[in-house]
C-alpha cells in the first residue's frame, strides 16, 4: 500500500494546534491467483495539546472513501463505502531546524469495526514545517 496524507495545521495557542488533512491510498492484494487494486481517499481533521515541550497528545476524527472485495469472483462489482475513524494517542516532536520538526505517534483507531487497511495500534510519523 502506498499512502499519502498531506495535513495543515494552525497553532492557536502555545500548547494547542488544530488542523486539517486529505488522503489517498493505493492498495494492492494478491489472493488465490486473483489480484485486487484499489484507491482509498478523504479528509481528517485532527488536534494536538503539547504537554511537554517534544511530548503531544493527539487525536483525529478521519473518514475514508474506500471499497473492500466482499466475494472473491471477479465478476462481482466492488461497492464504495465511507468509513469513520477515531484516532487518539501521543507524539514525539525532534526539532531538526528552528523551523523544522521531525514527529513519530502511537495512534489507536476507536473504531472497532474499522475496515481501513491498518490495524492498531498504529505508528505515524511525519515532518512539520512552520511558515513563520
Amino acid at each position: 500500500a502506498i499512502n499519502i496524507s498531506p495535513q495543515a495545521g494552525f497553532l492557536i495557542s502555545n500548547r494547542f494546534s488544530a488542523g486539517i488533512g486529505s488522503t489517498y491510498q493505493l492498495y494492492h492484494d494478491r489472493f488465490f491467483g486473483q489480484s485486487f487494486t484499489t484507491h482509498v481517499f478523504g479528509y481528517s481533521v485532527f488536534g494536538r495539546l503539547h504537554i511537554m515541550p517534544r511530548i503531544f497528545a493527539h487525536a483525529e476524527f478521519e473518514q475514508l472513501n474506500m471499497q473492500i472485495r466482499e466475494n472473491r469472483v471477479l465478476d462481482q462489482p466492488d461497492e464504495r463505502f465511507w468509513e469513520t475513524n477515531i484516532f487518539l494517542g501521543a507524539g514525539y516532536r525532534q526539532p531538526l531546524s528552528d523551523r523544522v520538526h521531525f514527529n513519530i505517534m502511537l495512534l489507536y483507531n476507536f473504531n472497532e469495526q474499522s475496515q481501513a487497511y491498518y490495524q492498531n495500534p498504529i505508528f505515524r510519523f511525519g515532518v512539520d514545517v512552520s511558515l513563520r
